[in-house]
């Protein structure tokens, strides 16, 4: 695959999850204004849920997307593809009807011993249960037809498809609170068509895709163990990066008062802006990954692997220091409240550097992933684990919600230094100081050389105004993105074709 074709790839994917966050950044204060706090709580319940119920997944997802991409590199094997996506989609199906049986049953325990209701009634709460796992019925099966077509690299038409059904999801919500009722049963009724619409659009480009193909499909079991052991594998890691990102939030609401706790979420809600770079990086780089290791095509992964690690780099350094160096500043510009960036910047700018090293350490992890092993990065996750749950329950009595910020920075930092040695050792020999100097360390400087800049200016010239630091943030982009001659060339030729 050329870099241009790679560069496109990557400029959908970045605008299908900026498009995604900013209607999600736009609809929160309207869905807090139409329902109330309270009622606003059951909406942070069902995206914890929801995030509890991909475990059930179990790595089957991207164990497809990573076999889809290698099939399709090889010539007759349309009626495998076909088969393994019918197989796998039936079975995923029957396990989602499976999970809205069971919230169905426990909707009322949940209604009676999960929350504490003020002003909404028991039955009330039992309803919005019961739509919420109807809910996530039909909305899990949209990650498995997103790994579907990243596996066929159908970045244009995965990414149009999301950007009309985020539309509609939050557009028909609004509309419907606004004109209907702002209640939480018209919420969850939306979320539900919206879910529907959303998972039957993907289905349509998969369908789309494989109507390319000749052949009939055929059922078998087969086929889950064909990608078995690795869906093993990348199921455990899902697992263990899930108690790893939701542990702080679990610990840290038990040990804090609600309203230290507030602070700190506020910051870990900024600071996972990160992800809108670097996931984009891996929805492109695993199918492609996979099907260079497939055709044992050494030379191009290697070109390729730096070269995304190189724009990765180039999207997450400058942004990261940027924060750390105007945290209260850009957090009273997203709040306009004074003491809530200043009692947050702090924590902010210890989670913004723990969440650009563990973005950073994507690219190796999923060239690990590529080759179908997961050992490492699960045995890696496990030591994270064991390292960061008791740090935070011996360190939050003594330094409050800066024990979670610290320790997250420091796991992190670890990961960074020694999980890629022996990724590399393994898989790419002789390239782990390219990737150290040439990949991250360059763009490291080359971020903080120009934010000292504009530091310094902000100190003894300019007050720190919203057009200085959008000034300041794009000179530090700039600075970053012109240091490589490789990427120099790339932007230039992409600008010169169009």
């Amino acid at each position: 695959m050329s870099n241009r074709k790679s560069n496109l790839d990557l400029i959908v994917n970045l605008i299908g999850n900026i498009w995604f966050a900013l209607l999600n950044f736009i609809s929160i204060p309207i869905y807090l204004h139409f329902l109330g706090v309270e009622a606003f709580g059951f909406i942070g319940i069902y995206n914890s849920i929801f995030a509890a119920t991909i475990l059930l997944d179990l790595g089957i997802s991207p164990a497809l997307n990573r076999e889809i991409a290698r099939l399709n590199a090889i010539e007759n094997q349309e009626v495998e593809i076909k088969s393994l996506i019918f197989s796998v989609e039936l079975v995923y199906w029957i396990v989602a009807g499976i999970l809205c049986v069971v919230l169905y049953v426990i909707a009322p325990f949940l209604a009676s011993s999960w929350v504490s209701l003020d002003q909404i009634t028991y039955d009330e709460a039992e309803l919005v249960f019961i739509m919420m796992s109807l809910a996530i019925m039909v909305q899990l099966p949209t990650n498995f037809y997103v790994n579907i077509l990243q596996g066929f690299e159908k970045h244009f038409q995965l990414n149009s498809a999301n950007i009309m059904a985020y539309a509609f999801r939050f557009g028909s919500t609004i509309l419907a609170l606004k004109y209907i009722a702002g209640t939480l049963y018209i919420f969850f009724c939306f979320q539900i068509i919206s879910s529907l619409i959303h998972v039957a659009l993907l289905r349509v480009v998969v369908w789309f895709q494989e109507s390319n193909y000749f052949g009939k499909r055929i059922f078998s079991f087969s086929y889950f163990a064909r990608i078995k052991k690795f869906a093993i594998g990348i199921g455990g890691y899902t697992i263990t990066e899930f108690f790893i990102s939701q542990a702080d939030k679990i610990i840290l609401s038990a040990l804090l008062p609600m309203k230290t706790f507030g602070y700190y979420v506020i910051a870990s809600s900024f600071a996972k802006i990160i992800s809108l770079f670097g996931r984009p990086i891996g929805n492109v780089i695993f199918p492609r990954f996979s099907v260079l290791i497939k055709k044992h095509e050494l030379e191009i992964l290697t070109n390729q692997y730096h070269y995304f690690s190189k724009i990765a780099s180039i999207l997450i350094y400058p942004f990261t220091f940027f924060v750390f160096i105007f945290s209260e500043d850009v957090l009273f510009l997203w709040t306009k409240d004074a003491f809530v960036s200043t009692n947050s910047s702090l924590l902010l700018k210890y989670l913004i550097v723990g969440n650009c090293f563990y973005a950073i350490v994507k690219s190796p992890i999923i060239l690990y992933l590529s080759h179908g092993r997961s050992k490492i990065i699960l045995t890696q996750n496990l030591i994270a684990i064991i390292f960061f749950l008791p740090w935070l329950i011996l360190a939050t009595p003594t330094i409050g919600a800066l024990s979670s910020p610290i320790g997250w920075m420091l796991t992190y930092l670890m990961i960074f230094l020694f999980t890629p040695i022996f990724i590399h050792k393994h898989h790419l020999p002789g390239e782990l100081m390219r990737w150290y100097f040439a990949d991250n360390f360059k763009f490291i400087f080359a971020s903080l050389s120009a934010l000292l800049i504009v530091s310094h200016l902000a100190t003894y010239y300019i007050s720190t105004s919203s057009l200085f630091l959008s000034i300041s943030l794009i000179f530090t982009y700039l600075f970053a993105l012109l240091v490589d001659k490789e990427i120099r060339q790339s932007l230039f030729k992409l600008l010169n074709k169009y």
